[in-house]
This record gives structure tokens, C-alpha cells and sequence, in this order.
């Protein structure tokens, strides 16, 4: 059974609900991502793990700089420091923007 391939609008959209959640839920690694993915997957409307790497894939160091804002949040800070953190992901962000 062949599925539908997703088209670029909807690979972009994808990679941004991914991003978000691991913003929103504090994922730190793949492997979180991939409990969360099989745990409340449906809830969010996700398709599987395989077709979530296959959209990743060409985005590891945006999705990199997540993982590593939530494990900064985790190491460094809790709630009172979450603004901090965030500004450092947005720093992360606009780095990795300027670079490509």
C-alpha cells in the first residue's frame, strides 16, 4: 500500500508542529520524541515515526537547536529561568539561520 507523499506546504507545516511540541512538551532527544510520537501521536494528529524522520531528516540542526533549549532548560534552569532559555533558542535560531 503506497501512502499519498506529502507535499512541501505540508512538510514545512510538520516540521513547525514538530518544533512546537518539543517546545511546548520539553523533549529533549529522538528518543522522547519518539515515546511522545507513540503515546499521544494521534492526539496531535501526527502521521508515524517513519514519516516524521523522513520530514526531519533535512532539518537536524533546526531540530538540534530544540532538543538542545530543552535540555539547557533542564540543566540550567527551571520555570523562573524559561525566559532565558527561550532567548537562547531564539539566539540558536536566528545562528543557524544565518549560517544557511
Amino acid at each position: 500500500m503506497q501512502q499519498n507523499p506529502l507535499d512541501v506546504e505540508d512538510k514545512d507545516d510538520m516540521l513547525n508542529d514538530v518544533c512546537d511540541m518539543i517546545d511546548d512538551y520539553d523533549i529533549a532527544n529522538m528518543r522522547e520524541l519518539r515515546r511522545f510520537v507513540r503515546n499521544h501521536g494521534s492526539e496531535h494528529n501526527l502521521p508515524s515515526m517513519k514519516v516524521i524522520n523522513s520530514v526531519l531528516r533535512s532539518h537536524t540542526g533546526l531540530v538540534r537547536l530544540y532538543f538542545d533549549a530543552v535540555y539547557q532548560e533542564r540543566k540550567y534552569g527551571s520555570k523562573s529561568t524559561r525566559k532565558q532559555a527561550k532567548f537562547y533558542k531564539y539566539n540558536l535560531v536566528i545562528l543557524f539561520l544565518q549560517l544557511n
